[in-house]
């Protein structure tokens, strides 16, 4: 009895033989788009559905007209949907892992491969960046009939990461899948990948093998010190929109997540309502106004000016000082027509042995409009 292995981007191998049979399945796997494969194909079979195009890359690969470096180039520049960040402390020298052709024609051997150059843009003059492909092999079974024993993997997903040299920085890009796995001696249907028992662990490899050297980005100082102080303190330039949050502290957990609705702001809205009760309530209190003349414009002047104090001290509690565990954000212009950074960020708490086997435990982000290669981009800047 079997449950089906579901994955938005990632390689399922079925058993493929390596050579042709592997090659195809790959090729016309989610890794590649139709997009991607039309803008490889030869001029004359630019055009057709994305089974006919696999076929025809992967002839091309096969006779050797279009490199396993090209192809893979071509599949990396749509980005992911998960990021992690490290600070280099030295430049980085690229040095030659894995061949990246033994991914194309067989499913490899789990690690790094590269160096790949991959250009950032279309134009022929874009800069190019250097991109390393991280592969795992990950089991996937079929769920047994009651009394029947576990048997061998029916199928394998590949996970794959990249990792993007930048100027001071590296940057990691992963999407996840679910999988029908083993836990405690049973087969558990469609488990996420607990992909953040593993990240660490590939990037420390990597800065091994390049005799690399490179620290964890603190997420809280970031967030807070550097986009909160860029962008939240200049709203005639740009607006910062607080979408979420899920904080415990002092035994009290905080999950808040914002309105559908376009033109409400979630947190900063909560905190608003929190801040104009708790004024109204300090100048209820008699010896508020006791021996002063006040005119109501200028109780209404000063209440004002205490709730927008009251207002963003509250938000800073919340995000800041409540031992936050993941945060929700969205940086626009200031007409709110452009997004620049649309993200949730997990901050990397390990308080306790339950928040260690949780995605919060690892520091990362899950990135929204324009995907991680554009968040990475935007957030280099920032380190």
């Amino acid at each position: 009895m079997g449950s089906e292995a579901r994955s938005s981007t990632t390689f399922v191998d079925n058993g493929y033989a390596p050579g042709d049979d592997f090659r195809l399945a790959f090729i016309s796997s989610p890794v590649f788009t139709a997009k991607t494969l039309a803008k490889l194909a030869p001029r004359r079979n630019k055009q057709g559905v994305k089974t006919a195009l696999a076929d025809v890359i992967a002839k091309e690969v096969a006779a050797g007209r279009l490199t396993p470096e090209a192809l893979f180039a071509a599949g990396l520049g749509h980005g992911s949907r998960y990021l992690a960040l490290r600070k280099t402390l030295e430049p980085v020298t690229p040095r030659p892992l894995g061949d990246v052709a033994s991914l194309v024609e067989s499913f490899g051997e789990d690690g790094w491969h590269g160096p790949i150059g991959v250009a950032v843009g279309d134009s022929p003059h874009s800069p190019v960046e250097t991109v390393y492909v991280y592969t795992q092999r990950v089991a996937h079974y079929d769920v047994p009939a009651a009394g029947d024993a576990i048997g061998n993997p029916s199928k394998h997903f590949r996970w794959m990461m990249m990792a993007r040299l930048h100027e001071g920085a590296v940057s990691v890009h992963w999407d996840n899948f679910t999988h029908n796995s083993i836990v405690r001696g049973k087969v558990r249907a469609d488990e996420q990948f607990q992909y953040w028992h593993h990240v660490d662990a590939a990037l420390d490899k990597l800065a091994q093998l390049l005799g690399a050297s490179w620290a964890h980005v603190p997420m809280f100082e970031l967030v807070y010190d550097k986009l909160w102080g860029e962008y939240d303190l200049k709203p005639e330039k740009y607006g910062l929109l607080h979408l979420g949050i899920n904080a415990e502290s002092e035994g009290v957990a905080l999950e808040a997540e914002s309105s559908a609705r376009l033109d409400l702001e979630g947190l900063r809205a909560l905190a608003r309502r929190i801040a104009v009760n708790n004024v109204d309530a300090i100048w209820a209190l008699p010896h508020r106004a006791s021996g002063v003349a006040m005119t109501p414009a200028l109780v209404q002047q000063l209440k004002a000016a205490e709730i927008a104090a009251c207002e963003r001290s509250t938000l800073q509690t919340m995000l800041q000082e409540w031992g936050t565990n993941s945060y929700g954000f969205k940086i626009t212009t200031a007409s709110g027509e452009d997004t620049l950074l649309h993200v949730k960020v997990y901050m990397g708490a390990r308080k306790d042995l339950r928040q260690s086997l949780m995605a919060c435990s690892l520091a990362h982000l899950r990135c929204y409009a324009g995907g991680s290669i554009d968040a990475a981009r935007f957030l280099v800047k920032h380190l």
